[in-house]
């Protein structure tokens, strides 16, 4: 019996392990060892201005750069607010190597004082960041 349930768990361990070196993007967000590879910024362009000056509300953009040299699969970014509620949510396929992704106004995202970015993609655990 015991030889059975040791090639089993054997069996189930090279299969986890192929499909973490063959298809990391088949695994879930939030699951990994290393923290996401990002570098998350806070930053304001020109459309914001305008649309700022426009209807009098400040708004930000997410800036997301990717600061590895291979693509992040499985992408997901939460903006929280103070509370740790969910405010937005967005989901990528895929971040190309060195990749950037903002996410702002054309998004309807309100980033305010206090806000949260929870961080998370395939093969890596969830980071967080207080704006």
């Amino acid at each position: 019996m015991f030889k059975i349930l040791s090639s089993f768990v054997g069996f189930l361990l090279a299969f986890l392990v192929s499909i973490a070196i063959f298809a990391p993007d088949r695994i879930p967000a939030g699951w990994g060892f290393e923290a996401v590879p990002v570098e998350v910024n806070i930053n304001s362009d020109l459309g914001s201005q305008l649309f700022s000056s426009i209807t009098g509300k400040s708004k930000k953009n997410v800036r997301i750069k990717n600061i590895s040299m291979s693509p992040i699969y499985n992408l997901q970014v939460n903006l929280l607010d103070a509370d740790k509620k969910l405010k937005k949510q967005f989901v990528a396929d895929k971040l190309t190597a060195s990749g950037i992704l903002t996410l702002g106004w054309a998004e309807e995202w309100d980033v305010q004082e206090g806000d949260q970015v929870a961080v998370k993609a395939a093969a890596y655990k969830e980071v967080l960041w207080a704006l």
